[in-house]
């Protein structure tokens, strides 16, 4: 589902319609108004206004917010209609929250990096959890302090060191079709996770009769079919100083995995690995050279991008 409607028999107080006025300052009228102070202090309900603000505040803070996700609201003379858009919609879904590399860290750590001044009581109604265990996270993330007291004081994220990036390549056997558009699906989900400055991606292929080429026109539509921008790629041969380079080698294949080791010698590092073993069904993915079924090499890959990615967030220093 990637949105939830919720419609009451209830209008605007003066008869306007919402959908003609800013939603943030558009007015309310308390039928209780020491009731609505009780409820304000527990966190449900704002103590002035209608709010709508503390809806779309909620939506704003989240790691994977844009505007085209923005709760929309609407009202006729009958009923009064709020469409809340899922956020987690064709998003990477079920990674652990148990450690200092888990995406409510990140969340965390993207709110603070919004509003230095957000209390940690703001961040948990924002997530769905307790400030406790808000507060808890923040001091596992030890490069996070508050600095000052009450309303005057303010978020710091302390620099620490610079972590090494994670360097992935893709590897196909003519890196024209399947290893660019791993590279390129990699790439559109860290963005859209916030991670860009966290990866270096490329791709290559363990031959060299594409050499100097573009990105395959069926692969260059499918990914513009998908929305993910596809860059000025050329293919390329991997070499032995590759091994060096990246932490990842991504075959697509088993006959890629053999070419690997074959260009390569070793792989004391146990860097090679094939893209859908990270899946729950590793397999081999087809190539669309021969196949011509680009829908279905974009399944696998889009599959085993998100598969790996969500291997990387459980088991290598991101944040």
């Amino acid at each position: 589902m990637w949105r939830k409607t919720a419609n009451s028999r209830e209008e605007m107080p003066d008869g306007s319609m919402i959908q003609d006025r800013d939603p943030l300052t558009a007015p309310s009228t308390r039928r209780n108004p020491v009731l609505a102070d009780v409820f304000n202090r527990l966190g449900y309900m704002e103590r002035k206004g209608s709010g709508f603000g503390k809806i779309i505040g909620g939506y704003e803070f989240q790691i994977n917010y844009n505007e085209t996700k923005r709760p929309s609201f609407r009202s006729d003379r009958y009923q009064f209609t709020v469409v809340m858009p899922n956020l987690n919609y064709n998003r990477i879904q079920n990674v652990p929250q148990n450690n200092l590399k888990n995406p409510l860290d990140i969340q965390i750590l993207n709110m603070i990096n919004k509003n230095n001044k957000i209390s940690t009581e703001k961040m948990a109604m924002t997530l769905g959890i307790s400030s406790k265990t808000v507060k808890r996270h923040i001091k596992e993330m030890d490069m996070v302090q508050f600095i000052g007291r009450g309303s005057n004081g303010h978020w710091e994220i302390q620099k620490k060191e610079k972590r090494k990036m994670i360097k992935i390549l893709f590897i196909c056997h003519g890196n024209i079709c399947r290893s660019t558009m791993a590279e390129y699906v990699m790439k559109d989900l860290v963005k859209k996770a916030n991670l860009e400055s966290s990866f270096y991606i490329d791709s290559a292929g363990t031959s060299n009769e594409e050499e100097g080429n573009p990105v395959h026109y069926g692969t260059q539509n499918k990914l513009r079919e998908e929305g993910i921008p596809c860059g000025n790629h050329r293919a390329r041969q991997i070499t032995r100083r590759d091994y060096e380079e990246y932490d990842y080698l991504i075959g697509m294949e088993q006959w890629n995995i053999r070419n690997i080791n074959r260009i390569i010698r070793k792989d004391p590092e146990h860097k090679v690995h094939l893209l859908l073993e990270y899946s729950n069904q590793p397999r081999d993915i087809a190539d669309p050279w021969y196949t011509g079924n680009f829908d279905a090499t974009y399944a696998d890959v889009k599959e085993g991008c998100e598969a790996f990615l969500q291997y990387l967030v459980e088991n290598e220093p991101i944040y």
